[in-house]
């Protein structure tokens, strides 16, 4: 499926967890990278189990060994807006 994402075309496909948990990933179709994923979830279940549809905005993409890893992270509440958590990765190593 290819759809847009703030006015950017992106192909997209979701992914269901056995416990039921599902996902949906949108890559970018000029360099498929995951550029996206919104779910419904609890950020934190053991401190606030309410669920809440999320999106993280992945970025910074490095090689390594020939795999791209993503070194940056934004998740966002999709319905108040608020970023609820950024996460950076300084460095990686493969072993």
């Amino acid at each position: 499926y290819r759809g847009q994402v703030e006015a950017t075309d992106k192909h997209d496909g979701g992914l269901t967890e056995p416990g039921g948990d599902s996902r949906r990933y949108y890559i970018d179709p000029e360099n498929w990278l995951i550029a996206r994923m919104r779910e419904e979830v609890a950020l934190h279940p053991d401190i606030d189990a309410q669920r809440r549809r999320m999106e993280t905005v992945y970025g910074g993409y490095r090689a390594r060994c020939g795999v791209q890893q993503s070194l940056g992270a934004r998740v966002t509440d999709l319905d108040s807006g608020e970023e609820v958590q950024r996460s950076r990765v300084p460095s990686f190593t493969f072993t």
